[in-house]
């Protein structure tokens, strides 16, 4: 809220709680009593991919939109350089700088990119960063192109901004600080991931080779999170 609050901008803030059972809830009601700004969602637990997903196609105006993760892994004043550069592109990036990761972790982030350069072609070197400022035509655009149960829409978000028929999207990439998970524990860890990661990879592959083609025209609408006055 600070950080927003900073930029002098018109925005809301759209929380979404994945059936937690830690009191997280709770406490996003509390602030959300303490912040009008702050809206809060909750359902039974779908999965982050799906609660993304959830959150990206919900209603609104805004003319930007954008995504970040709960996790503290990207400090919220990481937005200020993204917006200060959003006339510059059609969906800004933040490209984790000196990622603190485990083996495993550089791993899966290797496969990841691979999946999508091999699979879409190469247009974002940090495929499935969560820290994304959209406008809002280009995401409601490459959302109509995403499995609707898609278990990591970032991956397929990454490859439609490359495939897209129709338009050519300005995609920058902004270099963002990384540091060490401060909330929250990975639901997923070690070799536990690999059924995932086997399934994430394959509807990936499967999405891209479909005949679907994207509509000229766009998709209903999407979460807002910022919006410029």
């Amino acid at each position: 809220v600070q950080v927003l609050d900073s930029l002098k901008i018109t925005y809301e803030i759209h929380l979404w709680n994945d059936g937690s059972t830690d009191g997280t809830l709770e406490l996003l009601y509390e602030l959300s009593n303490a912040y009008k700004s702050l809206h809060v969602h909750t359902h039974e637990n779908a999965g982050h991919g799906q609660t993304l997903l959830k959150g990206l196609k919900r209603f609104t105006s805004a003319k930007y939109i954008l995504t970040a993760d709960a996790d503290d892994e990207i400090s919220p004043e990481n937005a200020t350089a993204l917006w200060h550069q959003r006339k510059s592109a059609d969906v800004l990036v933040g490209r984790r700088f000196e990622r603190q990761q485990t083996l495993w972790r550089k791993l899966v982030s290797a496969l990841s990119r691979q999946v999508v350069w091999r699979t879409w072609g190469k247009a974002i070197y940090d495929v499935n960063s969560p820290f994304r400022l959209w406008k809002r035509d280009c995401l409601q655009r490459c959302l109509k192109a995403v499995p609707e149960k898609s278990l990591v829409p970032n991956l397929h978000l990454s490859g439609q901004l490359q495939r897209d028929p129709i338009n050519h999207w300005r995609i920058l990439e902004v270099e963002v600080t990384h540091q060490q998970r401060n909330l929250g524990t990975a639901s997923l860890k070690g070799l536990t991931m690999l059924p995932f990661l086997w399934r994430a990879y394959r509807q990936a592959a499967k999405g891209a080779k479909s005949d679907y083609k994207l509509s000229r025209h766009p998709a209903p609408a999407s979460q807002m999170f910022l919006h410029e006055t």
